[in-house]
């Protein structure tokens, strides 16, 4: 249990917690107290994900997937008929602020390797900007036929 025993409510980072037989080395009272924990980790709005082979802990699951021979076999919903209430829409915007946390460290990321690699983006660069004025002058040069077909067919 040390390893869920932490200081304070919000030491728990991330949006998705990973739990590898939380209760495996515990008696059934302390796997009760972690799954507890679990559970009201789950109301604040994180997606925990339990790995385990005992039966009693799947059934705290909302969603249960089996899997076989490195297959998933089946991937249901746990709880049938259950209301969706707030916790939903509180997951949807943890995933919203989340998704827009993962694009600005994208283009973080993507504008350092520019910066890093500035012969690489010249090039690059000019690639592009010749296969468009290629393309235009092309395209140019493809009306510039058609003008006198389309007089004659007017005439």
């Amino acid at each position: 249990m040390a390893a869920v025993a932490r200081p304070g409510t919000n030491s728990y980072g991330g949006p998705v917690i990973l739990a590898d037989e939380p209760t495996g080395a515990l008696d059934s009272q302390g796997g009760k107290e972690v799954m507890a924990i679990l559970e009201k980790l789950h109301g604040q709005g994180h997606t925990i994900i339990v790995v385990t082979s005992d039966s009693d802990i799947a059934a705290y699951a909302h969603r249960l997937v089996r899997i076989a021979d490195g297959r998933i076999t089946s991937d249901e919903p746990q709880r049938k008929g259950e209301a969706v209430g707030p916790a939903k829409s509180v997951e949807t915007e943890k995933d919203a602020k989340a998704e827009v946390a993962v694009l600005g460290e994208s283009l973080k990321m993507a504008f350092r390797s520019l910066a890093h690699n500035r012969m690489r983006t010249a090039l690059t660069m000019l690639g592009i900007i010749i296969s468009v004025a290629s393309l235009v002058a092309l395209m140019a040069r493809k009306a510039a036929q058609l003008d006198p077909i389309e007089a004659l067919a007017r005439d």
